[in-house]
C-alpha cells in the first residue's frame, strides 16, 4: 500500500472531459455510464461534481446530487487504478458531505456493491450507517389482467402505503424519500398504478423507459403487492414493453420471486446513509 498524498478537491469542468474519461474508463471494462452523463453533471452548479487532484492532475472524480430542500444524493464515486487506497475517496466524499450540509441538507445517502468492502469500512469510518439492501428485478411482459389507475379520492390512504413502504423513490441514478407532492403528481399523471381500485392494497409508480416499464416506487404487502406485482407484467405487455424491471428493497425480494420476477444482477446493493 502507497502512502498518503497530498490531495485538493476542486468542481469539473467542460474541459475536465478528457481526463474523467480516462478515470472512468477503468471502470466495469470501460462501460461505465459517468462519460454520457459528464456534460449534464458539470452543469449543475448546486449539488456539482468534483475533481480530487494530486499536483493538478485529475485523479478521482465524484457528484453531489441535492435533492428538494434537505436531502443528498453521493454519487459517481470514480478513483484512478493508480492512486486507489490513499484517500482520495474519503476526501470526495467528505467534500460532498460537508457541501451538503453547508446547503441544507439534513440527510446523505449513497449505494455501492455488497462486496465493496473498503467502501463499506470507509462509509462507517465516516460515520454512514447501513439503512438498506436492494438489487434489480425483472419479468418478461405477459398477457394478463393489467393494473386499475389510482384515483385522487383515494391519496390519504395511497400515501399511508407509500410513506410506510421502506423504500425510495428511484429516479435512475439517485433514490431519495417520496413525497406526497411526488404522490400527488404522479396518480394526476396516471403513472400510480394499484391493485384494487375501490381499496388500493398495493401501488407502482411506473415509467416506460425503451422497450421497459422501469417501477420508480412500490409499496404494500402480502396478497395485494403480489398480485400487482403480476398485473405489472400485463400493463407492460399492454403498452407494447418487452418486460418490467424495478430496484426492490430485500424486504420485497419474496413476493417479487413468487411473481415470477428474477434478480437481473448477480450482485445486490448495500444502501448507506448518515444524519447530517
Amino acid at each position: 500500500m502507497v502512502g498518503p498524498i497530498d490531495i485538493s478537491i476542486r468542481r469539473a469542468t467542460p474541459a475536465d472531459k478528457r481526463a474523467v474519461n480516462e478515470i472512468c474508463r477503468h471502470i466495469w471494462r470501460g462501460n461505465d455510464y459517468v462519460p454520457e452523463v459528464f456534460d449534464e453533471w458539470v452543469r449543475d452548479r448546486r449539488g456539482g461534481l468534483w475533481l480530487a487532484t494530486i499536483h493538478r492532475r485529475p485523479i478521482g472524480v465524484a457528484k453531489l446530487t441535492l435533492l428538494g430542500d434537505h436531502e443528498a444524493w453521493l454519487h459517481g464515486l470514480r478513483v484512478h487504478p493508480r492512486f486507489r487506497r490513499r484517500g482520495a475517496a474519503r476526501a470526495l466524499i467528505a467534500h460532498r458531505v460537508a457541501r451538503a450540509k453547508k446547503l441544507g441538507a439534513r440527510v446523505a445517502r449513497l449505494d455501492t456493491t455488497d462486496d465493496n468492502y473498503p467502501i463499506h469500512r470507509l462509509m462507517r469510518a465516516l460515520g454512514f450507517r447501513r439503512a438498506g439492501r436492494f438489487t434489480a428485478f425483472g419479468a418478461n411482459a405477459r398477457v394478463g389482467e393489467a393494473p386499475e389507475r389510482a384515483q385522487a379520492r383515494d391519496l390519504p390512504r395511497l400515501w399511508r402505503l407509500a410513506r410506510h413502504s421502506g423504500s425510495l423513490l428511484n429516479e435512475m441514478f439517485v433514490q431519495r424519500r417520496i413525497s406526497r407532492a411526488d404522490l400527488e403528481r404522479d396518480v394526476r399523471a396516471g403513472r400510480c398504478l394499484v391493485d384494487n381500485a375501490d381499496a388500493p392494497g398495493a401501488l407502482a409508480i411506473v415509467q416506460p423507459y425503451e422497450d421497459v416499464l422501469r417501477t420508480r416506487h412500490l409499496a404494500g404487502s402480502g396478497r395485494a403487492l403480489r398480485q400487482l406485482l403480476c398485473a405489472l407484467r400485463a400493463e407492460a405487455k399492454r403498452r407494447g414493453k418487452r418486460s418490467i424491471r424495478m430496484s426492490a428493497p430485500s424486504s420485497r425480494w419474496p413476493d417479487l420471486r413468487a411473481a415470477g420476477y428474477r434478480p437481473v444482477w448477480s450482485d445486490s446493493m448495500f444502501l448507506f446513509e448518515k444524519r447530517l
